[in-house]
């Protein structure tokens, strides 16, 4: 049976400040040798549970276990706290920021002045000592080392940026919305490019649309109203265009409409 790697059961989870209580009775488990999707609609707890997986809330009730630390631990890195070996990259604000490369560092690296700008070669070796060669190769950003970051499209950045977090040899990559504001062939290209991370053994966790998820995924958890409304085996994930709101919803009209006919007999 494969390994689990981080473990939620029975978790009553609260935000670390102010207290909100942002999760009830979460169970969840993440085994050696899955790729999970998050889905969900707006305001579900997508980014709200990627944040559980890093550690940053307080659990009130159950249980919350990493046995991923151990797991680093073994190979020889420390691992104090569950940031230490899972990183999220979020992709949110790419739509408002990353099209304006100068707003990007004025808001990201307090970069003032256009002059400030650095190259790819200089983003990726920020903050650690890793031979970025290989990382950037893989990634497909190896001929831009040497180019200004402010002239890179969309989706160069977001490879620039999942390689920068590749360099901290994380356990667990957790991708928020990666395909947010890319059209289908950028959607594909991203998609063909994080399963190839996949294959070669990158953990990889992907908060997205539920008709975005990947073939390459081999487990759905459905989220909505900071409740689990299903999870298990991807290819048990209903997906038939329509959202699990509007599922939802017709579903309470049917119950609504067969109560009301029986009342009419």
């Amino acid at each position: 049976m494969p390994a689990d790697l981080i473990r939620i059961d029975r978790a009553t989870i609260a935000r670390a400040a102010g207290g909100e209580v942002l999760f009830r009775d979460l169970t969840w488990t993440l085994r050696n040798g899955e790729t999970w999707a998050v889905v969900g609609p707006v305001g579900s707890g997508k980014t709200a549970f990627a944040e559980v997986l890093l550690g940053r809330h307080s659990v009130r009730a159950g249980s919350v276990a990493w046995p991923v630390l151990d797991l680093a631990r073994a190979a020889g890195r420390r691992a104090d706290f569950p940031a230490d070996v899972v990183r999220l990259v979020a992709f949110q604000e790419e739509s408002r920021l990353f099209s304006y490369g100068k707003h990007y560092y004025q808001e990201r690296f307090n970069f003032t002045d256009p002059l400030d700008d650095v190259t790819v070669g200089e983003y990726l070796r920020a903050g650690t000592t890793a031979d970025v060669t290989g990382v950037a190769d893989a990634l497909g950003v190896a001929g831009l080392l040497g180019n200004s970051f402010l002239t890179l499209s969309n989706g160069q950045v977001r490879r620039a940026r999942i390689a920068r977090a590749l360099l901290a040899r994380p356990e667990l990559l957790i991708l928020d919305d990666p395909f947010m504001g890319l059209d289908a062939a950028g959607r594909t290209d991203v998609s063909r490019l994080l399963g190839g991370l996949v294959a070669g053994g990158t953990r990889v966790l992907l908060i997205c649309r539920p008709e975005l998820v990947p073939d390459w995924v081999t487990n759905v958890l459905d989220l909505g109203g900071m409740t689990v409304r299903w999870q298990g085996r991807a290819g048990e994930f209903t997906n038939d265009g329509m959202t699990n709101d509007r599922m939802l919803e017709e579903h309470s009209v049917i119950r609504h409409s067969s109560f009301r006919r029986s009342v009419l007999r």
